[in-house]
Order: C-alpha cells, then sequence, then structure tokens
C-alpha cells in the first residue's frame, strides 16, 4: 500500500471514538466475543472496528514480538498540547478571492506530541477564518458507526491460505487477536499493522493535524464541515464494496514484512514536518511504491480522482464573506491536478505563506 493510502487510512483509523466500557479496556474475552457476533449497534461495532484501541493491551507470552506504545488517553493528548513546542508547522497557502482570504493547510495524519498544538500563524488563520473544512470531521458523531461497517470483512469472500496466515503474523507482531481477519477488510487489518509501525516510530494519529485542528476549532466555536463521506474515501482506499484486491493485499504486507514501510513514512513526515514541498512533489521517484500499473492506479484514485471534488467543496464554501480554513493531506498538493492548480483554475489567486524563516 503506498504512503499515500497509509496515510489516509490513519484517518479513518483515528476517526472511531470509543465509548467510555471500551475506553476502560473489556477483557479480552468480551473483545472476542465482540468480533464474533459483529455486532451492529454502535457502540459495539466502533470497539470492533478500532481494534488498535482495544486489543494493544492483550497481548499474550505466545505473540511474536513486543507489543508497541499503547494507544494514547484523551488527558495524554491534552497533556501534550499544553507542552507542545508551539512552532508552525507543514505547509499554508493563502487563497484570495472576491475580497475574501481563504487558507489551504497541507496536513499529516499522524504525529508527534511536539505537534498536539498549532503554531501561531496556523493559529491566527484558523482563528480568522468563519469555517474549518476538513477531508472528514473526526469528531463527528455518527461516524464511528458508519467507518465500522464499511470496514467489516466482505461476504463470501475466502483469502488464500497464505495470506490469511501472512496476516495472522501481522496482527501477532501487532499484539492484535487473529480473530480480526474473520471481522475486518484485509486491508483494514493490514492498516492496524501499519499504524503500529507508526507508533514504534513515535508517530501517533492521536496528534494527527486535522485531529488537532478539529479539537482546536471546537474550542473556538467554529463551524466544521466534511468535504467527503467515509463511504467515498473508503471506496478510494479499498475499492469497490464487497470486494478484495488480493495484489494489493499481497504488495502492502510485501511492504509490512521488508520494512520499507518505516523509512517511507518517516521521510514522508519530516518532509512535511520542515514544509518541503518540493519533496513531497518527488515522492512518486522515492517512495518505491509506484511501481506496477495497479499501485499508479490506486495513487490516482486516492489523490487525484478526489481532487476535483475537495477543489470544488473548497470553492463553494468560499464567499464575500465567508473565510474558509481548508486542511488536506499534503500530497494532495502535488501533481498535475493538485488542490494548488485546481483552485487557481477556480478563480483563486493561490500564494504559499512561509512558516519558517528562511535559511
Amino acid at each position: 500500500m503506498p504512503q499515500s493510502v497509509f496515510a489516509h487510512a490513519l484517518v479513518l483509523l483515528r476517526k472511531w471514538h470509543l465509548p467510555p466500557w471500551c475506553e476502560q479496556g473489556p477483557t479480552p474475552a468480551a473483545f472476542l466475543g465482540i468480533v464474533r457476533t459483529k455486532a451492529l449497534r454502535a457502540t459495539s461495532t466502533a470497539c470492533l472496528a478500532l481494534a488498535a484501541a482495544l486489543a494493544l493491551g492483550f497481548a499474550t507470552a505466545a505473540m511474536a514480538a513486543p507489543c508497541p506504545p499503547a494507544p494514547l488517553t484523551a488527558a495524554e493528548v491534552a497533556a501534550a498540547a499544553a507542552r507542545s513546542d508551539g512552532k508552525d508547522r507543514g505547509l499554508l497557502w493563502k487563497l484570495s478571492r472576491d475580497g475574501t482570504t481563504s487558507w489551504l493547510y497541507g496536513t499529516v495524519h499522524a504525529g508527534r506530541p511536539a505537534w498536539a498544538a498549532p503554531g501561531p500563524i496556523v493559529a491566527r488563520a484558523l482563528k480568522d477564518s468563519g469555517v474549518l473544512a476538513l477531508e472528514m470531521d473526526p469528531l463527528a458523531p455518527d461516524l464511528q458507526a458508519r467507518i465500522a461497517a464499511l470496514m467489516a470483512a466482505p461476504r463470501g469472500v475466502t483469502l488464500p491460505s497464505a495470506v490469511t496466515n501472512r496476516l495472522t503474523r501481522q496482527l501477532q507482531e501487532s499484539c492484535l487477536p487473529p480473530a480480526l481477519i474473520q471481522a475486518l477488510h484485509p486491508l483494514a487489518v493490514t492498516t492496524l499493522a501499519q499504524l503500529t509501525v507508526a507508533r514504534r516510530a513515535g508517530l501517533y494519529a492521536e496528534y494527527g493535524v486535522d485531529m488537532m485542528l478539529a479539537r482546536q476549532a471546537r474550542a473556538a466555536g467554529t463551524p466544521v464541515v466534511s468535504l467527503e463521506t467515509p463511504e467515498l474515501q473508503i471506496r478510494a482506499l479499498f475499492g469497490p464494496p464487497g470486494t478484495v484486491d488480493l495484489q494489493e493485499v499481497t504488495a502492502t504486507l510485501d511492504s509490512l514484512e521488508n520494512g520499507k514501510d518505516t523509512a517511507t513514512l518517516e521521510r514522508l513526515i519530516a518532509a512535511w514536518d520542515r514544509g518541503d514541498h518540493a519533496e513531497l512533489s518527488s515522492y512518486a521517484r522515492w517512495c518505491d511504491c509506484l511501481t506496477t500499473p495497479e499501485e499508479r492506479a490506486m495513487m490516482r484514485r486516492v489523490l487525484d480522482d478526489r481532487n476535483p471534488a475537495l477543489a470544488r467543496g473548497i470553492a463553494g464554501l468560499h464567499g464575500p464573506a465567508r473565510s474558509v480554513f481548508a486542511a488536506v493531506g499534503a500530497l494532495h498538493m502535488t501533481g498535475d491536478l493538485s488542490l494548488l492548480r485546481l483552485l487557481a483554475e477556480q478563480g483563486f489567486e493561490v500564494e504559499r505563506v512561509p512558516l519558517r524563516p528562511a535559511p
């Protein structure tokens, strides 16, 4: 799975918000009961789907690798925000049209504790905006149940035993119950494994930029809107509903097993941290993840094919008396069909805002 796809999948995983009894931690037996029944009630489905938050603590002596760091509690995230270094990071553009200024911010969907609060330039732009527009609002009240249903294992699809064995090993190394293979789409299982890779590298979905912004906006009373639906994003990530692309599953497992995911993710995150648009724009040349026609088609599905609707959504929210702060994954700002180009075609003057002093 290309790292841009992994980054988008992290958004979905982060968007499950557990009811209190889940956060307190059911017993392993209770958890596996939820997995087997696949209950459709929102609380049970959320606990099933966000396996990372529930099951990282369920390791046993039989599991192959030391468990990754545990998911963060809300209190830990709040404490990190209070201790964050206050620096501006990422990529920000000013969008001018009809006498109004809006903002476009390139994000990443996993981060470090020091990033738990925005820097002064980003914070001011958000404060001066009338609405925050995200790919999806991670705090929307109905999101957990919708995503959980979409991530369920497709009915009637049987995986080859070799693939099942490889998925089982990934779950064991992530300290997750093997029963998840029967409960979740195979690409949801591999994304959980990639989430483990991110945690071991010190990158947490709880510090993802759009989650941070959603919390900030709500605290200030700024409306938050979604530019996309979970149904659209799941289809972009996993393909048509009810199907499994075995070639994609195999390629993702290959990347997990050979260790490429960690190096590529860290390079991507580092480029975002320093606001290096040129490095992000050359992603296809260094990620070693777009070597086949299938991988390139998937990248188009995840980025280029979504950009026109994202641009129209941002343009539709902007108006003579309404400033928008739009935050979208940074790789959407690259390529021939980048949001920068599409918004310029919508009549915006697009100007990069420096977030760091020139070297």
